[in-house]
């Protein structure tokens, strides 16, 4: 299956930098830029007395970014943060999220406030605390915010977990926040029959309907999440001896999109899933870029049937929903 070209998205300033690239809630791209020396400084590391390189969780100062909105007019809101290895995310009235992947507690000074929301001026209008070992965060059509974790921020580093520290916030491997940066109180994909993510689930959104892929140290199961949904909120699908790979939801009744996987990063499998849990693989496919060219390197995010593909600044997508014959 090739993918098509949709463009090259251009920075709001140039020579400026790549932060982070993602969907909105959307399905537009929405990328974070700074300046090629801020950059620098963003993703370094620091050295710790045992000689260890860590990611640093915040600069000294503060930095100007700019969030951009790929639509047919980019929307742009220049901004200023001093958190590192950012993330961000759109929200409802031109509002933007960051949130930095790294966050430290200490028993003296409590934990760092990793998380940020800016106006649509670009001004501070909140901080909070999202946890270490981000490796993720999407925001959905209600503002919810959904922050997926690596292993550090689900077993504890940087002072989380510690005989001195609380337990580390991402513990259930995905978490659910409200757009006050406090938790969700409702139950989550992971806190079910399907156990919890050992590694950073991956995640698709439609609407407020959340679609997880990932390991319970058992196997790979597919959890789809319905916060309106009367009754069961939840349900769970087994993904051994499909491959595995990361969902993409289609408007077809019980059918995925599995992207990548045991045989391959490019290799697209058609799943259907059953009343009884379980995933059974159909028609499967190879993505390629136009002109057949191999995939390659490449970061991928599915929302409402399409596949979005980025590599570097580079935009491929797939109408999942067509399948080929």
């Amino acid at each position: 299956m090739e993918l098509t070209f949709r463009g090259e998205l251009a920075p709001p300033e140039e020579g400026d930098a790549l932060a982070c690239l993602s969907l909105s809630p959307h399905g537009e791209p929405v990328a974070l830029w700074t300046a090629p020396a801020d950059h620098g400084e963003q993703t370094a590391k620091d050295t710790l007395p045992n000689g260890v390189r860590v990611p640093r969780t915040r600069l000294g100062r503060g930095v100007p970014m700019r969030f951009v909105t790929y639509r047919p007019e980019p929307v742009v809101t220049a901004l200023e943060t001093a958190l590192a290895v950012p993330h961000a995310q759109p929200l409802s009235g031109g509002r933007v999220l960051v949130v930095g992947a790294r966050c430290a507690y200490s028993p003296e000074e409590g934990p760092e406030r990793n998380a940020e929301i800016h106006g649509a001026d670009g001004r501070l209008l909140a901080r909070g605390t999202l946890g270490d070992g981000i490796a993720s965060v999407r925001t959905d059509t209600d503002d919810g915010i959904w922050v997926g974790y690596f292993d550090e921020g689900i077993f504890g580093n940087n002072g989380w977990g510690s005989p001195d520290g609380p337990a580390p916030i991402g513990s259930d491997g995905l978490v659910r926040f409200t757009d006050d940066l406090t938790r969700d109180g409702r139950p989550l994909p992971g806190n079910g029959p399907w156990g919890l993510p050992a590694e950073s689930p991956r995640v698709a959104l439609e609407s407020t309907t959340l679609w997880t892929s990932f390991h319970n140290m058992r196997e790979r199961v597919l959890v789809r999440f319905d916060p309106s949904e009367d009754g069961e909120t939840r349900r769970g699908w087994s993904l051994e001896g499909t491959g595995g790979g990361w969902a993409v939801p289609l408007g077809q009744d019980r059918t995925v999109a599995q992207v990548g996987g045991e045989d391959g990063h490019d290799v697209l499998t058609y799943t259907t899933l059953e009343d009884d849990g379980r995933a059974v693989p159909g028609a499967r496919f190879r993505l390629t870029l136009p002109g057949g060219e191999p995939l390659g390197r490449v970061r991928g995010h599915g929302h409402a049937g399409v596949l979005h593909m980025f590599s570097g600044t580079t935009w491929w997508s797939a109408d999942l929903e067509r399948r080929p014959q």
